[in-house]
């Protein structure tokens, strides 16, 4: 018959035996199971599989699952193994070792003033003649003056660009009412410093009378440069507006 334990194990005859105490409590705990168990059956086996436990529960991997102070040891290892060469190449590669973190303020321009626009705006001269100071150079400079500030206000509020259009300076008696917002949009962008054509003039002038109720409120820009009639807000038409339109009446 094989014995139960081996010499070649700690459990053996021949191991050292424990204190008076934990012998007494191993003596305790066999009685008991002597009386729980009288005859245990045990195989012819079992103290091979006993030995092959006793082997395997001095391993590594017991060892990790019976200690917690192995199992920080273990994690420091791999993380010192995993960091080691990223410290490396960061000490080899110079943009890596020499990068700085950059903080800068970029400060936002805001648009300039309605005033600060008109005042870069060109002077329209005076006749040398002082004969000629009637009242069509009056009205003609009052409506150059008026297209100047819708310029300046197309300027602050950034408004879009007109699109680009076929009618010639010859063609405006075929002109629409959105050929003539094109237009307007067009002398905004160049500053509204120029002056209008006598047939521009004659158009609007025509169509702010035959033209239908549409067709005058996109003329309402023209007829405040011609006249200086300006639309109240509830009638005005925002699509063909911006902020700070001078022929828009703020209530």
């Amino acid at each position: 018959m094989k014995p139960r334990f081996p010499d070649d194990l700690p459990h053996a005859s021949g191991a050292g035996l424990p204190d008076a105490a934990e012998a007494a409590a191993l003596l305790a705990l066999a009685e008991e199971l002597r009386r729980a168990h009288p005859q245990p059956a045990v195989a012819e086996d079992f103290g091979e599989r006993v030995q092959v436990r006793l082997s395997a529960a001095t391993g590594l991997r017991s060892l990790l699952r019976s200690s917690r102070l192995a199992r920080a040891a273990a994690t420091l290892l791999v993380v010192s193994i995993s960091v080691a060469p990223v410290l490396a190449l960061a000490q080899i590669l110079p943009w890596l070792r020499e990068t700085r973190l950059v903080i800068q303020v970029e400060h936002l321009l805001l648009p300039p003033a309605v005033a600060a626009q008109e005042e870069v705006l060109p002077p329209v001269p005076a006749p040398q003649d002082p004969s000629q100071l009637d009242a069509a150079w009056v009205e003609s400079i009052t409506r150059q003056n008026r297209m100047a500030r819708a310029a300046a206000s197309w300027f602050t509020a950034g408004a879009a660009p007109a699109r680009d259009s076929s009618i010639e300076p010859t063609a405006w008696d075929g002109a629409s009412a959105e050929d003539l917002w094109q237009e307007f949009l067009r002398r905004c962008a160049r500053g509204g410093s120029e002056p209008l054509p006598a047939g521009l003039v004659a158009r609007i002038e025509v169509l702010s009378l035959v033209g239908s109720a549409e067709e005058r409120r996109l003329l309402a820009p023209w007829t405040w440069v011609l006249r200086g009639a300006s639309v109240p807000a509830a009638e005005a038409d925002r699509s063909r507006a911006w902020a700070g339109a001078p022929w828009i009446a703020e209530e």
